[in-house]
């Protein structure tokens, strides 16, 4: 008869643990949640005079209004954010019957919020309510986190000056993570973990960093396939920066340049990373001059942007590649067969960009391949009997790429005799079957122009 007892009891405990669970589910399924059209419907009456609903610049919530069930009462309460002046300010209402009345009204100096959200970073089950705050700059924002007390009102847990903050669950665990970055003195930055424990918001890990981290310059999401991160673009001066590669293992923070080459990781000046071939996961971009630019001013020089992906193998696999020159107004994307191996050059008088390859015998020398060049329109037409002439001795071909508003671009290909000439028919040939000999077709579909060039760099370029 016991073992009969004890045989039901092992039956019914996992029914039990089961029922337990559903029960816990029913319950959290039935908190009455309430959309951000209803928030806003809801708690237009409470907008102080003068007052305007404003939306969070960065995170994933983007709109003035969010819910969160803050007091655990299986009712959601309704949260607006709102500008006054020069002060920011958040509105609670909550549902008493069939009406609603505001619990929680406060205000905080700031220009603008670059985070909001309610996620439970203590553990406790209850909700916190996570505020960042910018000033007059980025650097100048301040980061709280709200908890709702048992005397009805929001308490600080958190207040910390920073410069940028990421709420999201960034290794997984179903845990919000809450990492916050401080300046620090000298152009260098820490980088706070904050997790929960003992139902306490708890700095799990920190992390220094050299250079100054911008709210504007951070992406959230998958580094890797099967792994999510932040890609910072560090500022390291007024023309210069480095990317960092950010991510949680085990509770402690890691930047993947840690252990990559550092020497990939440098830049003219910054430029935010993203998702440049669609692919799910953030490149991080590098910037590199272009040959023979080094008489130009920053404005005026032209760059060359390589994409990267932190690859599974722990290498910086480079999935695309582009020349930038603001000045001609014109972008031109690399082909697969041309990246990493195709060199730019420019003519500083003609503006004039050349496209080709190092020889072997002469790194610092290229095998031109393609030129593109841009005059005024008026200067055309001399000009074109000039390159008729040239096209004579058989070394090139040309064609117009535009010719719209005061401006012709002219794209120029060499052949295999032009390569002759400089004693490099072997890598012409080498490049041809590689496919990296371009086409006057082909050429056109990689480029962009996206503005007539300023009329002011104009020149008649020298011909060949």
């Amino acid at each position: 008869m016991l073992k009969l007892r004890s045989f039901i009891c092992i039956l019914l405990l996992p029914m039990f643990l089961i029922a337990c669970s559903n029960n816990l589910l029913s319950q959290k399924e039935k908190t009455n949640h309430i959309s951000s059209k209803q928030i806003a419907k809801a708690i237009a009456p409470f907008l102080p005079t003068g007052a305007k609903w404003t939306s969070p610049k960065f995170g994933k919530i983007r709109t003035p209004f969010f819910a969160a069930d803050l007091n655990h009462d299986q009712q959601a309460e309704g949260i607006g954010l709102f500008k006054a002046q020069n002060q920011l300010g958040i509105i609670i209402i909550e549902k008493e019957g069939q009406k609603w009345k505001k619990i929680e009204q406060r205000t905080f100096a700031g220009d603008q919020f670059q985070l909001a959200g309610a996620e439970d970073l203590t553990g406790d089950t209850l909700p916190e309510i996570i505020l960042s705050m910018q000033g007059e700059t980025e650097l100048e924002a301040q980061t709280k986190v709200l908890q709702w007390s048992k005397q009805h009102t929001l308490s600080p847990i958190l207040d910390e000056k920073t410069s940028a903050s990421v709420l999201d669950d960034l290794d997984q665990d179903h845990q919000p993570d809450l990492i916050v970055f401080q300046q620090l003195p000298d152009m260098k930055t820490e980088m706070i973990l904050y997790k929960p424990y003992q139902h306490k918001l708890h700095i799990k890990d920190a992390k220094k960093i050299d250079g100054s981290v911008e709210m504007s310059y951070i992406t959230v999401g998958k580094v890797q396939k099967n792994r999510q991160g932040i890609v910072a673009d560090i500022f390291q001066g007024a023309h210069g920066g480095k990317a960092g590669i950010f991510y949680i293992q085990k509770g402690k923070l890691y930047d993947a340049f840690d252990s990559l080459n550092s020497e990939q990781n440098n830049r003219l000046y910054n430029v935010k990373s993203q998702d440049i071939n669609h692919d799910g996961i953030i490149d991080i971009a590098f910037t590199e001059m272009v040959n023979n630019s080094q008489s130009l001013s920053n404005a005026e020089q032209p760059s060359i942007y390589s994409w990267y992906n932190w690859s599974e193998n722990n290498q910086l696999k480079l999935v695309y590649e582009q020349y930038v020159d603001d000045i001609l107004g014109l972008r031109i994307s690399y082909p697969a067969q041309w990246r990493g191996k195709i060199r730019a050059s420019i003519n500083p008088d003609t503006r004039t960009i050349s496209f080709g390859l190092p020889l072997p015998q002469n790194k610092l020398t290229l095998l031109i391949m393609a030129e593109i060049s841009a005059v005024k329109k008026s200067d055309w037409p001399k000009l074109k009997q000039s390159f008729d002439a040239y096209k004579e001795i058989g070394t090139f071909d040309y064609s117009i790429l535009s010719n719209q508003g005061n401006t012709v671009y002219i794209a120029t290909i060499y052949n295999k005799k032009a390569a002759q000439q400089m004693n490099a028919g072997a890598t012409y040939d080498q490049a041809e079957q590689s496919g990296m000999i371009p086409t006057h077709s082909s050429l056109k579909k990689w480029i962009e122009i996206y503005h007539d060039a300023y009329q002011e760099y104009l020149r008649l370029p020298e011909l060949p």
